[in-house]
């Protein structure tokens, strides 16, 4: 289906071709977060992948556009598990965050 409408000789998304973009967009920096964290994170007893927030932050530095935006988005999806609703850096460095999710099927 379109997803463009005209306006004025000008082609723009109609609101379901943004949220479709939007939905896409979100699910590939999910994914990107998954890899991340498997690729600095380390396995803990239980068999799920750990890593600190710093580390986190120090380990993917211009990788993502909004990454608190993208570790509340997760953890909403229960991608992944952290204490409390956000982390701020210097206050939550030391907070560990465990990933439950490897594969986002």
């Amino acid at each position: 289906k379109d997803t463009t409408t005209s306006y004025w000789g000008v082609g723009r998304k109609t609101s379901q071709g943004r949220a479709v973009d939007a939905k896409s967009w979100s699910r590939g920096e999910l994914q990107k977060l998954v890899d991340e964290m498997k690729r600095i994170g380390n396995p803990s007893q239980n068999g799920y992948c750990e890593l600190t927030y710093q580390e986190l932050l120090e380990g993917s530095v211009g990788k993502f556009e909004a990454l608190l935006g993208t570790l509340i988005t997760a953890k909403k999806h229960k991608i992944i598990q952290f204490e409390g609703e956000v982390l701020l850096k210097g206050r939550d460095d030391s907070s560990v965050i465990t990933l439950l999710k490897v594969d986002m099927d």
